[in-house]
């Protein structure tokens, strides 16, 4: 039965239809063939698990991470931190982490760290002179630091999962 329910799904994701509609027809699929009647399960528990206010943080912070990189915000961070560490030996790598780390700690996401700053540091470090496997290594460390620094999408989802204290996680994080 789970055979079926994984062909379902990569038959659905094959012709086309978006992943998380796949999920949901292989799994409704699953339901029918193994004979449990109230569909109307499906939906209840859909909604249902979207009625959670401490994961109503992780589009927020898509959001704002949004936001920051419209604005421009992201570009006068690498300027701010560049004043601040420019003058320290390999200057524009000690920029990077920092401004990875000040991003991620505001967005609460590394791959959103990632596509914000790496989109307008590695020009700079590749014009430095640094390779690009240097600058892309040097923005990914920087974007590993999304989910260690508070406040962070990893942290509210595991909070939510096992019912930990979000709050205590995010102190034991700045710990």
């Amino acid at each position: 039965m789970i055979s079926l329910m994984f062909i379902v799904m990569f038959a659905l994701i094959f012709i086309g239809i978006p992943v998380y509609l796949s999920i949901v027809g292989s799994g409704v699929i699953f339901l029918i063939t193994t004979g449990i009647k109230p569909l109307l399960l499906v939906s209840q528990k859909m909604t249902m698990g979207l009625d959670s206010f401490p994961l109503l943080a992780i589009p927020l912070f898509v959001l704002v991470g949004e936001i920051m990189d419209g604005g421009g915000i992201s570009k006068r961070m690498i300027n701010w931190a560049d004043s601040l560490m420019g003058w320290v030996p390999g200057g524009l790598g000690v920029v990077t982490i920092v401004s990875c780390a000040i991003f991620a700690a505001l967005t609460g996401s590394g791959p959103a760290t990632v596509a914000a700053i790496g989109s307008i540091i590695i020009p700079s470090l590749t014009d430095a002179g640094y390779d690009k496997t240097t600058s892309a290594g040097m923005v990914a460390a920087g974007g590993a630091l999304g989910p260690i620094i508070p406040p962070s999408i990893p942290m509210i989802i595991y909070g939510v999962t096992m019912g930990v204290s979000i709050p205590k996680m995010f102190i034991a994080g700045i710990l």
